[in-house]
């Protein structure tokens, strides 16, 4: 198996685990589980997790980076920050779930712009056709016709639509760092959420200073069991600690624009989760939308 190969299943492999992510949302809010600790469990987690490995399976020297890498990863970390919270945040204030989802899904298309602009990857015909097929299918499998004011724009959607670009520059910042070899994928995933973490601890106390105290109440709500302590650990590891993993890994020999399409497995990988888990049904619609999803990849088998 090729390089090449390999980057491609490690890149469809954590659209397949981010999937994952509204599972154990939907499971830790019926828990009555706030969404600030949700975004702990997605950053501290996973730092724990990679901490682990290192001391029971390396020891590897280069664990430590040279100081030119601290500002890869300052960056990496505010943007992985700001993905996790804009999304929070648009629910927060108003925007539908599906509306939201169908925001973010428009992430290729800024990767391909971002890609272009930064990294100068060429727009080819194939990977346009590709994003269009994509992103038509993601939004055929969350039912984009029934989403009420589906064209205006109210306030909480531009977080939504901000994720999106995030999501887009995490990718792109990611395949830069990681293509040209100015630090590993393990390095920049673990020092990226220890970063990450810290520009949280940040937001808090800059929140705390201007006595908005009651947005950390009201997203703080926790009831502790042992079913809220596995969601949690499933939330940190399978759906943020390993998907970013691979990301990183699949990133040393994919394009970003086209590893921003490969993501688009995730909508697949949600249905079919919730069908096992959470006893939803699989409809026709669904099908539909991943069956286009999966018929973009044809696209993509070539390499850049």
């Amino acid at each position: 198996m090729t390089n090449y190969n390999k980057s491609y299943i490690c890149i469809v492999f954590s659209g397949i685990l981010l999937g994952t992510i509204p599972i154990f949302a939907k499971l830790l809010t019926q828990q009555n589980i706030g969404s600030l600790i949700q975004i702990l469990s997605r950053l501290v987690i996973p730092i724990i997790t990679y901490l682990i490995f290192i001391f029971f399976f390396t020891r590897d020297s280069n664990f430590f980076p040279n100081r030119n890498e601290y500002p890869l990863f300052l960056i990496n970390g505010l943007l992985l920050f700001l993905a996790f919270t804009t999304y929070i945040l648009s629910i927060f204030l108003g925007t539908s779930p599906v509306k939201a989802i169908l925001l973010i899904k428009l992430h290729p298309i800024f990767a391909l712009i971002l890609a272009n602009t930064f990294l100068k990857e060429k727009i080819s015909f194939n990977k346009l056709f590709a994003i269009i097929i994509g992103v038509l299918g993601a939004a055929i499998t969350i039912k984009f016709w029934e989403i009420n004011s589906l064209i205006v724009m109210q306030k909480s959607d531009f977080f939504a639509l901000a994720n999106s670009i995030l999501y887009a520059s995490i990718v792109v910042y990611g395949r830069y760092n990681i293509g040209n070899e100015l630090s590993n994928p393990f390095n920049m995933t673990i020092w990226s959420f220890i970063f990450a973490f810290t520009w949280l601890i940040f937001f808090i106390f800059v929140i705390l200073i201007f006595n908005e105290s009651y947005l950390i109440s009201s997203m703080l709500k926790f009831n502790f069991n042992y079913k809220v302590l596995l969601y949690i650990i499933g939330m940190g590891i399978l759906s943020t600690a390993l998907p970013y993993m691979l990301m990183y890994y699949g990133l040393k020999n994919i394009s970003s624009s086209n590893a921003g399409i490969l993501l688009l497995i995730e909508p697949i990988s949600v249905f079919i989760l919730a069908a096992f888990i959470l006893k939803d049904k699989i409809y026709l619609y669904q099908l539909v939308g991943g069956s286009l999803i999966l018929s973009s990849y044809s696209l993509l088998y070539i390499k850049d």
